[in-house]
């Protein structure tokens, strides 16, 4: 019988040095073949600007080393996994998808939210 898992991140902003990351805390377990994609919405005085800003988990090596507490190896069957993203200083909505099943979104003040420095 097949069911529907849908994503539950809650976060933690982490500064990777050189190269801003997240580090996404997931209620159940992310498997090393599945594809994660996380969304950063940019919260103003508690709304939503539409401004968005991805945030990809490297596959392999990336480019610019994880934060020192992100797990190794980066991705296999953890709740946890680390994100470079490009978005500038600001508040931020976290949502996820994993395999293309994104996380629903709720009312902003109850979704996770990511403080970037």
């Amino acid at each position: 019988m097949a069911f529907l898992l849908r994503p539950h991140p809650t976060a933690a902003a982490k500064d990777a040095g050189p190269a801003r990351a997240l580090l996404v805390d997931f209620a159940h377990d992310i498997g090393e073949r599945q594809a994660v994609a996380l969304t950063l919405e940019e919260i103003v005085a508690g709304k939503t600007t539409g401004k968005r800003f991805a945030a990809t988990p490297p596959d392999g090596n990336p480019d610019a080393a994880p934060p020192d507490d992100a797990p190794l190896p980066a991705r296999a069957n953890l709740r946890r996994v680390w994100a470079p993203t490009a978005a500038p200083a600001g508040k931020y909505r976290v949502l996820a998808s994993v395999d293309g099943i994104a996380s629903v979104p709720h009312a902003v003040a109850a979704d996770p939210q990511v403080t970037l420095p």
